[in-house]
């Protein structure tokens, strides 16, 4: 009785894929130029779907020398230019002052509107002087 031993097992079968492989390659030969005429023919119909598309997309943007460009020009007319800004700061003055009344009364004129700007020795308003008149009679009667 004869047995097989393992690595003549792997020497038969790589002879066995070997041989398959070279038989199948020298079956297929003929074929090789059937597939080089129907690649040459698929080579020829797609050059001419190549230049359809061109002569179409040729045709969907015109010719290259008269292509336009969408720009649109405007006059140019003097105009007013405005624009705000907010803006949040602190204002310090020079100079603090102190205001006060010479006399007591009330005021019956103010000769200075807001945001206006003030000298020294300008009159800012004007007080009812009745109460000083009263009190000036008072002491000259006072003294008689």
């Amino acid at each position: 009785m004869y047995t097989i031993q393992y690595p003549n097992i792997k020497k038969f079968i790589l002879l066995s894929v070997s041989v398959s492989s070279l038989f199948l390659a020298s079956c297929n030969g003929g074929d090789d130029s059937n597939n080089l005429e129907a690649l040459k023919q698929k080579q020829a119909e797609l050059k001419t779907e190549l230049a359809n598309l061109a002569t179409q997309i040729s045709k969907l943007e015109g010719d290259s020398a008269n292509q336009f460009v969408l720009v649109d020009a405007a006059p140019i007319t003097p105009q007013f230019f405005k624009t705000y800004i907010n803006v949040q700061g602190r204002v310090d003055a020079d100079e603090n002052v102190a205001l006060s009344a010479e006399m007591p009364g009330t005021i019956i004129k103010i000769n200075v509107k807001a945001g206006d700007e003030v000298r020294k020795g300008q009159e800012l308003a004007e007080t009812d002087s009745r109460a000083v008149q009263q009190s000036l009679s008072a002491v000259q009667t006072s003294l008689i």
